[in-house]
């Protein structure tokens, strides 16, 4: 059975489990630690300890409910751990200037991975114009809108610690910058979303979020409808085109007074072969494609071709148009078999 232990914590009281308890003294512990050659460390403290009550209030749903060690370990981590605050650069109180602003993105502004209120604190603009700004872009068609978003999303950083986001806003790394950044780490805990001072910008904003959301949601339809759209037209073109070279291989097989017919490949064995490879070398494509038809139509992958039978029929392909081009290079291809009057006369007719 585990101990619970009652605190007062900026004049509340609460009670946590054992381990929580001391999971919570150490991390005080080592804050006071931290901050103890610094002015200004009791009211620090005082501060760090107001914004822990607070993140606690949300947790307690009742009056004896008990923290649990998960829950000190997730308002730690809201707060900002120790080694997080403990690099020497951040322990010095010499505002002399402020530093120059580096981009991160923005876990606390965040739609769509943090970019654009990555943006807006390195340009210190409000957030909702930025993302006005890169929606009108994708709207409009500006190319690579979206290609250098998402590259931006992959090799910019998350401001993820409290030095992160102090840097992010181009404020003297001290303890005021520290104090002020830790007092916003419990914002995300708040039920109730306010309004900044300029409401007109927020309604939009809020409307065009709703919009990318109801587009996200159709791209998937969007997809799906062009794959099918895409494989019913390969369906059509593969499955006439192997029609056609069927009908044209018995056409020219069976009837030898018609241009490019069998004997104009020869009448021996050679000719045959040379005739039935150049049908294979059309056929085979056109079947890849009648059976990707089928793959996007169905969207079932398992009627895809295995991979056995895909390089038996590829090298077969392969070594049709090698076998064509060797034939033709040696001579077995007469060309001077096709009677071209033959020909011109049946066209003039």
């Amino acid at each position: 059975m585990n101990k619970t232990i009652n605190i007062n914590l900026a004049q509340i009281n609460f009670s946590l489990d054992e381990k929580g308890y001391l999971k919570l003294k150490s991390y005080l512990k080592e804050l006071d630690n931290l901050f103890d050659s610094t002015s200004g460390k009791e009211d620090i403290i005082e501060d760090i300890e107001s914004r822990i009550a607070e993140l606690f209030s949300q947790f307690k749903k009742f009056d004896d409910y008990v923290i649990s060690e998960k829950e000190v370990e997730s308002v730690i981590q809201t707060m900002g751990s120790v080694e997080d605050l403990s690099d020497d650069e951040i322990l010095n109180e010499n505002p002399s200037s402020k530093t120059s602003r580096k981009f991160f993105r923005d876990p606390d502004d965040n739609w769509i991975g943090g970019v654009a209120g990555g943006i807006s604190k390195y340009y210190n603009l409000n957030s909702a114009w930025v993302r006005i700004i890169l929606l009108i872009l994708l709207i409009f068609g500006v190319p690579f809108t979206i290609l250098i978003y998402v590259l931006f999303w992959i090799f910019t950083p998350e401001a993820k610690t409290t030095l992160d986001k102090i840097k992010m806003k181009g404020e003297s790394v001290n303890i005021n910058s520290i104090k002020n950044t830790i007092k916003e780490g419990y914002e995300e805990f708040s039920s109730s979303v306010e309004y900044d001072e300029n409401k007109i910008i927020n309604s939009i904003s809020v409307f065009f979020k709703s919009i990318i959301k109801a587009f996200i949601k159709i791209i998937p339809f969007i997809l799906k409808a062009f794959a099918y759209f895409v494989g019913i037209l390969l369906f059509i073109i593969s499955l006439f085109g192997i029609i056609g070279s069927i009908f044209g291989f018995l056409l020219t097989a069976f009837f030898t007074d018609i241009p490019f017919s069998l004997t104009m490949f020869g009448v021996g064995l050679e000719g045959i072969l040379i005739f039935c490879f150049c049908v294979f070398t059309l056929v085979i494509p056109l079947f890849f494609l009648f059976n990707l038809s089928l793959i996007l139509i169905s969207r079932n992958p398992k009627i895809m071709l295995n991979t056995f039978s895909a390089f038996i029929l590829l090298g077969f392909w392969v070594f049709s148009i090698i076998l064509i081009i060797f034939m033709i290079t040696v001579g077995v291809l007469d060309m001077d078999l096709i009677n071209y009057n033959s020909i011109f006369k049946l066209i003039i007719k």
